[in-house]
């Protein structure tokens, strides 16, 4: 109805808005795509920055980052595990009045429908919870009427789980429920409609309350893939599935959002990047962070959790800021607010120990003693050192990581969206630490300045870099609109030893095309600025498709790279920037 009305309106105006732009602030779950017939351009860009996230973490490193989190926090290794708890906690206590209005619904189509009417209020009640809890997505649009769509396969997996833990006596009941948004007993009945209705309505609150706001909070292994709109469950996605993925945005939503940050993040997108570094070095990260655990036993109340210290580690690591130095006490000071903020609302969220509606001040004041002292130089000195220095270790890593997702939001298919503030570095937390005053005056300095590329490398730690990236990617979508906002997705097949670290792809509308290079997951080769030592790259190289093997290329940047032929050399495109953007000429 909304696209038909804006469609209406558009026609009428002078000239002609032919297709008003409509976007929906919707979360896909694992496997859940946007339907195509809803009229929409898109989502509003949760799905592509869980995928920029995903690509940058390392999969070798899943296993011991699970280990060590179920070492120090004795909490659940697999985040499912979490989910499942956390989605029977909220729909019994936060949803109580909801999820026993839907049990009545489906109690009274139980009583029309004849082979269910034996089916006790206790066992639908059990079903539900038991579906609710394995339910990946938010919710279904099934409404139990002639035409609507299906309740989907997520649906099904979720009843199909739900009856392999379920209770023998429990079986009739999943299959009622699940029956029922297949219209397989009943013929799209009053009460058929409303149950699934109350249905819908129960289960998307239900997963929001319980991941986003408390799973998310309970679950550490590795903070930066705990996101809105993330599986925290999957640490990564391969090159060839992010592939698979933009060019799926190419052919169904070419005009989608693009988002690496939102005022909704728990943490900001250059934070998550810098974590994502220790995702390729866990074993160093293991040694560091339980030496940091033994280094700080003597400021560490009682009543502190080691999952709560863990996370507060990571929090360190990945917001520090890149000016601050040990023995700063001022500025430590504030970060140290800062992140107080973030522990408050982490311990409340997560439910365990404190709550919003039931504050636990004790363990709350414990856990902020604790914060205080390890940022106090004047007690914690050896503590601030070593974490400084791990931070200064793995920063170039972790800019690099910023400016490859920037490159990637400004040149595949979609429409970018930068946050507020973000145009620098973004090592913000959860709000409403994200929603601070944007000091745009050094931003608008820094961007009327003219730098070249090496100076830009030279200064990378105050933001700059990243501002003129954007800032020259937008001018390129300016240049060369129809590329970027309608061209194809083509994946480019790498060669080489290290060709499993770089993503390349060309975009081509008509007889124009934009080639764009990355690096992937390179840690162990940015050791002082974030470009990947030359060497590393050895004999990589970049195949060209045969109508592109003879084309002379602009590269962005610094205008020193031409190249003809039917590979690139990853040694010649990264050499002198950290990303590798070429304009056919």
């Amino acid at each position: 109805r909304l696209r038909d009305r804006l469609d209406q309106l558009g026609a009428d105006r002078s000239p002609p808005d032919k297709h008003p732009y409509i976007i929906v602030e919707k979360i896909l779950g694992r496997g859940e795509v946007l339907s195509n017939d809803w009229g929409a351009d898109g989502t509003t860009g949760y799905d592509f920055m869980n995928d920029v996230s995903a690509l940058q973490h390392e999969e070798a490193g899943a296993e011991l980052l699970s280990s060590l989190w179920h070492r120090l926090s004795l909490r659940a290794r697999e985040f499912e595990v979490e989910e499942i708890l956390a989605r029977g906690e909220i729909a019994q206590g936060s949803f109580e009045s909801a999820l026993g209005r839907t049990v009545d619904a489906f109690c009274d189509l139980a009583e029309d429908t004849k082979f269910a009417r034996d089916i006790t209020r206790p066992a639908i009640r059990r079903a539900l919870l038991l579906i609710l809890q394995h339910l990946r997505v938010y919710r279904t649009y099934a409404t139990g009427q002639d035409g609507s769509p299906p309740a989907g396969g997520q649906f099904d997996a979720a009843v199909a789980d739900a009856k392999a833990v379920a209770g023998g006596g429990d079986t009739a009941a999943l299959d009622f429920i699940g029956g029922s948004f297949h219209g397989a007993e009943m013929d799209a009945s009053p009460d058929s409609r409303e149950a699934i209705r109350r249905f819908n309505q129960l289960s998307a609150p239900v997963a929001a309350k319980a991941v986003e706001d408390t799973a998310f909070y309970r679950y550490g292994r590795l903070l930066s893939r705990n996101d809105v709109g993330f599986q925290p469950g999957i640490l990564s996605v391969s090159i060839p599935e992010f592939h698979r993925r933009a060019h799926a945005r190419a052919e169904h939503f070419p005009h989608t959002l693009l988002a690496t940050a939102t005022h909704d993040h728990k943490r900001g997108e250059d934070a998550r990047a810098r974590l994502a570094v220790l995702s390729e070095i866990p074993e160093e990260w293991a040694g560091v962070v339980e030496r940091w655990f033994r280094t700080n036993a003597r400021h560490r109340p009682g009543s502190v959790d080691p999952a709560d210290e863990y996370q507060l580690y990571q929090t360190l690591v990945g917001a520090w800021p890149l000016n601050l130095k040990p023995g700063d006490s001022e500025s430590l000071k504030r970060f140290g607010d800062r992140v107080l903020g973030w522990q408050e609302k982490a311990l409340r969220e997560a439910k365990l120990r404190s709550s919003w509606l039931d504050p636990n001040l004790e363990c709350e004041r414990d856990a902020q003693a604790f914060t205080r002292a390890i940022l106090d130089p004047s007690c914690s000195s050896p503590f601030l050192r070593s974490l400084c220095e791990f931070v200064e270790k793995i920063a170039p890593a972790g800019a690099l990581n910023g400016l490859v997702q920037t490159t990637l939001r400004c040149t595949v298919p979609g429409v970018p969206d930068c946050y507020q503030g973000a145009e620098f570095w973004d090592f913000s937390l959860v709000d409403p630490d994200n929603r601070r005053p944007v000091d745009y005056k050094p931003r608008v300095a820094d961007l009327q300045a003219s730098a070249d590329t090496e100076s830009l490398l030279a200064e990378w730690r105050g933001g700059g870099i990243k501002q003129a990236l954007i800032s020259a990617l937008l001018q390129l979508r300016q240049r060369w609109p129809d590329v970027l906002a309608y061209g194809s997705y083509q994946p480019l097949a790498l060669h080489g030893a290290q060709k499993d670290h770089v993503l390349a792809f060309a975009r081509t509308c008509r007889e124009q095309t934009i080639i764009v290079a990355v690096p992937v997951r390179v840690a162990r080769v940015c050791l002082d600025q974030p470009l990947p030592d030359v060497n590393f790259w050895d004999n990589a190289t970049i195949e060209l498709p045969d109508a592109l093997g003879d084309v002379h290329w602009e590269r962005m940047f610094d205008n020193h790279y031409t190249d003809a032929g039917a590979q690139m050399r990853c040694s010649a495109l990264f050499a002198r920037f950290p990303v590798a953007v070429l304009v056919r000429t």
